[in-house]
């Protein structure tokens, strides 16, 4: 396949001293691979004009077609990505009016003082395309160099999404020749060790001519499939049968986060208790801020109760014991001492009560060891997600 490169160029040294994360280079990159783009390099530079130079050289020698370059574009003295770029693109920097008008209009309309220093923000290589940002301050702008179109964009990760929305992915949609992408498709899978499944993988889809990756992420085991845009119909088939035999151990599908497919599930209209007792504190931390969420969204009650209890060896019994009195659906996470089980038991809105008992996803090693505990707490918001509580 003949698909279109890319570079992406992210400058601050704000990402390259660990003060931030890097939130834009993974969101370009995802968006470009769907649409059909073969992203090379992802490059982070600090503000400093002789590496961003060095960087900008290094993507451009790639012969990549498109150049993605992030940040460096406010109004304060560490903010000179436009300049670089010019000089790079051997350009004079040329004043845009329209930029300096919808700064001291965004600004204004926010009761905000514009400042002398703003200027600086409507500067960019001569030739550019500008493109309004709604969200701030920092208009984007896009010119060619050499065989490459650039794009720079505003660091802020909202900033640069609305960029991106409202022109870029609209201009790649009519450029990038369809049928040319691929589609990555991921199963997370729990209870099974990465060699154990890339053996079964393998083997399951040795000579379709699919690229096909791993990734280990605690406690979960990422398949991961790339199958060309074009073709999906054509390898459903096979895609199929990959999943049937890794249903043991599948937990998850591309895109589905099964915390979030918990907390949807909960009834609006009653409230909610969840008490954990099995996995010391893992499925409050999962859960905590979508909780908080969905009691802002909804003002409705969840209560989440986290008991640092020695565990027993009847977790069914415990776990029906802890439901106790609580008003309207109440979980409840209870597990052995050492290997063995974990039970999860449900009250629902009708009083009746639900007792799960599920084997220890990881055998070799105790319930209360990390990797046990944060399976335990996927697996049941999994399972407890698919359940009728009302």
């Amino acid at each position: 396949m003949n698909q279109p490169q890319v570079a992406i160029l992210a400058i601050g040294t704000e990402l390259t001293s660990g003060q931030v994360t890097n939130r834009n280079a993974p969101w370009l990159a995802q968006r470009l691979t769907d649409l059909g783009c073969d992203v090379r390099i992802h490059v982070a530079v600090p503000d400093d004009r002789p590496l961003m130079t060095e960087a900008l050289q290094r993507c451009l020698a790639l012969g990549v077609r498109y150049i993605f370059v992030t940040g460096g574009l406010g109004p304060t003295s560490d903010d000179f990505t436009r300049e670089v770029i010019g000089d790079f693109a051997g350009r004079k920097m040329e004043w845009r009016e329209e930029s300096w008008t919808r700064i001291q209009q965004r600004l204004g309309s926010l009761g905000v003082p514009v400042a002398e220093s703003n200027r600086q923000q409507c500067w960019y290589p001569e030739g550019s395309e500008v493109f309004p940002n709604d969200r701030g301050t920092a208009d984007a702008f896009a010119l060619n160099v050499g065989r490459a179109r650039m794009w720079v964009l505003p660091g802020p990760p909202l900033e640069l999404e609305g960029i991106w929305e409202r022109f870029i992915d609209p201009e790649l949609q009519r450029e990038v020749p369809r049928g040319e992408g691929t589609k990555l498709m991921t199963w997370g899978c729990i209870g099974k060790s990465e060699a154990a499944l890339a053996e079964i993988v393998e083997q399951t889809l040795a000579g379709s001519g699919l690229a096909i990756g791993y990734r280990a992420h605690m406690p979960y085991i990422e398949i991961k499939v790339w199958v060309p845009q074009a073709r999906l119909v054509e390898f459903q088939s096979v895609l199929t049968n990959l999943e049937a035999v890794i249903s043991p151990w599948l937990v998850v599908r591309t895109g589905e986060d099964v915390a979030e497919m918990f907390v949807s599930a909960l009834p609006l209209r009653d409230p909610v208790t969840i008490i954990d007792n099995a996995t010391m504190g893992v499925l409050g931390t999962r859960l905590a801020p979508l909780l908080k969420e969905r009691a802002l969204a909804s003002n409705s009650i969840v209560a989440l109760d986290t008991r640092f209890e020695a565990q027993t060896s009847d977790p069914a019994s415990k776990a029906a014991s802890l439901l106790g009195s609580t008003q309207g659906i109440t979980f409840a996470l209870a597990g052995t001492t050492d290997e063995g089980h974990w039970c999860w038991a449900a009250r629902d809105s009708l009083g009746n009560i639900h007792s799960h008992t599920e084997q220890a996803p990881y055998q070799g090693a105790a319930l209360n060891a990390m990797r046990n505990r944060q399976a335990v707490a996927e697996l049941f918001l999994k399972k407890a997600s698919s359940a009728e509580m009302s």
